[in-house]
């Protein structure tokens, strides 16, 4: 006869045990001995030796961990492979203003139309969220071409926006928490009509032309290329004549650049005369900033020399402003 033994539940395999003596009526059958006693199953004996690594590792682990020097480098593993922290931004590093443009000029921004423009020194500057924006310029009454930039908080490779820092700035006399954009609408935006703007302007310069008589006995600059450079006394009476020059080319571009080894700084925050400044209506009396375009130009006054009977002595004197 065969017995059974109780089967549980995950064991891997069955056994089935005989007796190997038969029973007799003298006396009581010697018990069977089951090899589950004494023989472990393969998922047990799998359990054990997990359990045994367990415990070895935890005890490598509070050992380990007992060590300064292991625990730093422990702490910064886990950090660099946690997510990276959000860097924090320095002071005024969300803070933009504008540049002035010419009146009808709207500038949007994510394509919603600003309100009000923050120029330089206004008090309540333009704050962008981190991230990716992008500003338009479009003019309504005036031919300028549409202008576009790109800019980023914190500043990111690909920006298109060209931009005055603070700290340039402040070596113009202005101090500023914040970033100026030095994209704006200017003179080079205005397409095939910009010609026909810098000839009116000149036109208006030669108007402004003025003179003045200088007396026998009196000094006036004199100058000849390769010859002489300095002042001479005038032994007759001279017509001295000043007059302007546009200055539109050569060193000095569009949109403004401030760097004091190329450029000549312009009062005007941010801006170079190189073209056209455009500056605030309100900070001339007696203009309307809806349809008055107050610009500032950067020109080169040059005097000459003449007798009274039209005879040229000297030309193009540069004249100095200090």
């Amino acid at each position: 006869m065969s017995q059974q033994p109780p089967y549980e539940s995950g064991d891997d395999f069955r056994a089935e045990v005989s007796d190997l003596h038969p029973r007799t009526n003298s006396g009581a059958a010697a018990p069977s001995r089951s090899l589950l006693a004494t023989q472990r199953t393969v998922r047990q004996h799998t359990r054990r030796v997990a359990l045994t690594l367990a415990a070895g590792v935890l005890a490598l682990a509070i050992v380990l961990a007992s060590l300064p020097g292991v625990r730093q480098q422990a702490a910064a593993l886990f950090t660099h492979l946690g997510p990276a922290p959000t860097p924090t931004l320095a002071t005024g590093a969300d803070f933009f203003y504008l540049l002035p443009n010419p009146p009808g000029v709207a500038v949007s921004l994510d394509g919603r139309a600003l309100s009000r423009l923050p120029y330089p020194g206004d008090p309540h500057p333009l704050q962008l969220s981190r991230g990716r924006h992008t500003l338009v310029w479009r003019s309504r009454p005036l031919p300028f071409a549409a202008l576009q930039c790109v800019v980023s908080v914190p500043p990111a490779h690909g920006d298109t926006c060209a931009v005055v820092t603070s700290q340039i700035l402040a070596a113009d006399g202005l101090v500023l928490a914040g970033t100026v954009i030095a994209t704006h609408v200017s003179l080079a935006a205005l397409a095939a009509k910009g010609a026909d703007l810098t000839r009116a302007i000149q036109r208006a310069l030669d108007a402004t032309r003025s003179s003045a008589l200088v007396q026998p006995g009196e000094h006036y600059y004199f100058y000849a290329p390769g010859q002489f450079a300095g002042p001479v006394l005038a032994t007759q009476p001279l017509r001295a004549t000043l007059t302007y020059q546009l200055v539109t080319v050569g060193g000095y571009p569009e949109p403004c650049d401030l760097d004091r080894g190329q450029t000549i700084p312009c009062r005007f925050p941010g801006q170079n005369c190189g073209q056209l400044c455009t500056v605030l209506a309100s900070s001339v009396p007696g203009t309307d900033a809806t349809h008055d375009w107050i610009a500032a130009a950067l020109v080169r006054a040059t005097w000459q020399y003449a007798t009274l009977d039209g005879h040229v002595l000297a030309h193009d004197i540069a004249e100095s402003f200090g």
